[in-house]
């Protein structure tokens, strides 16, 4: 089945980019056939990381109807069998909008079931964010529901929310995403490279290398229970 995922969160900080970048970088070293879109214009990190690596990254703006709809030509142009796109921080009004203007929620419009990858930590914004993608998506979406674990390690306001028993009980996945040291990510930024291509560069020592190729194998151990809500199950 094609996929279409939408990278969500609160209103910033929850760490959606980085677990998005993770999740292009297991694209990088796969044989996935998949587009990749920054729909953060005001701080576009992916793209700003990915845009001449593996399939690159397209910048584009999903709540304006020209871009939106310049997107979904180029889907139906190219058919890659997983599309992923970095949504703005707060922007579920926005996305609403834009999904009711092109009816995104019936998939056989487009051909592509929408995955909503929503990233959480400690706060209430997160939750609230995501409930309500929810109250507007409800069953004809699957959601994966990332916990960061680099900003908290108990949950306890998302374990002790009704949202979360509903997510799981509809057509939901959570899966506790690894934390990584905060000054390997300021290397990271400083040479502006993808985690993989990091680990041939000389920017990076031995033991940077080591923490990273660690953080890299704990990600994809940690998005495993999810391969078929996100797509990576299509490798030819």
């Amino acid at each position: 089945m094609k996929r279409l995922c939408l990278g969500v969160g609160g209103k910033g900080g929850v760490g959606k980019t980085i677990v998005i970048r993770s999740f292009v970088d297991l694209l990088l070293q796969s044989k996935i056939n998949y587009q990749a879109y920054d729909a953060d214009t005001e701080n576009p990190e992916l793209y700003n990381y990915y845009q001449e690596h593996g399939n690159s990254v397209s910048l584009m703006d999903f709540t304006d109807v020209k871009d939106a709809s310049g997107l979904i030509g180029s889907i139906d142009k190219d058919r890659p069998d997983l599309v992923v796109i970095d949504m703005p921080a707060a922007s579920a009004r926005g996305s609403r909008d834009t999904m009711t203007k092109f009816d995104l929620m019936e998939s056989s419009n487009l051909g592509y079931r929408i995955t909503l990858i929503a990233v959480m930590n400690q706060g209430y914004s997160a939750i609230e964010s995501l409930k309500q993608m929810f109250d507007y998506c409800g069953y004809r979406v699957d959601y994966v529901v990332v916990l960061n674990q680099y900003w908290d390690k108990e949950f306890t306001r998302w374990y002790g929310c009704k949202l979360r028993a509903e997510i799981l009980k509809l057509n939901g996945i959570e899966i506790k995403f690894p934390p990584l040291e905060d000054y390997v990510y300021d290397v990271l930024l400083e040479a502006n490279l993808p985690f993989s291509t990091a680990l041939s560069s000389p920017d990076f020592g031995a033991g940077d290398k080591m923490l990273l190729r660690g953080f890299m194998r704990r990600v994809g151990d940690a998005f495993q229970p999810a391969v078929d809500y996100l797509g990576l199950n299509q490798e030819q």
